[in-house]
């Protein structure tokens, strides 16, 4: 829905496609056909493409900034669940660093946090495996990013030190 709601202003929707959960099945979302039932024009649908790599947050994140830097994107926004966006957005940015060897990167970062549903009600998240209710998932997030952010939240305080970004 937040896609949705972005679109007209947006050159266009991504989502990633290929490469293998860590189940070993296919990732192949085909988001298309909703997208555009919700309203989005095809020709605005662009795919981040993943084969040969496992599919996560980190290597979506990566292959998005990778084509944001082939387009020549100045400015790109990360839409997630609630609970995700946290980690969604860190992973982004920490992508951005990587790919343009620079932090801050050149790149234009937003969040929009996506439509919220309800917090006790279970739902799939990470590769499908984990089964839980949204309120629950909160802390293993929080969990995800202090293990796989720790060394960058430090390097990019010490970059930051001193500057009005803070």
């Amino acid at each position: 829905q937040t896609a949705v709601q972005l679109a007209p202003l947006s050159r266009w929707v991504v989502y990633s496609s290929g490469g293998k959960l860590a189940t070993g099945a296919d990732w192949d979302p085909q988001y298309d056909n909703k997208l555009v039932t919700l309203g989005i024009p095809a020709e605005k649908i662009l795919h981040t493409d993943l084969s040969g790599y496992l599919a996560n947050t980190n290597t979506e994140a990566t292959t998005f900034i990778m084509e944001a830097q082939k387009r020549e994107w100045k400015t790109v926004c990360v839409i997630s669940t609630p609970f995700h966006i946290l980690r969604a957005f860190a992973e982004t940015v920490t992508a951005a660093a990587r790919v343009y060897q620079m932090y801050p990167s050149p790149l234009k970062i937003y969040s929009k946090v996506g439509k919220p549903l309800p917090w006790t009600r279970i739902c799939l998240h990470s590769q499908f495996i984990q089964r839980e209710r949204r309120c629950d998932l909160i802390a293993a997030e929080l969990l995800k990013c202090e293990k796989y952010h720790a060394k960058d939240v430090g390097r990019m305080v010490r970059l930051l030190s001193g500057s009005c970004i803070l």
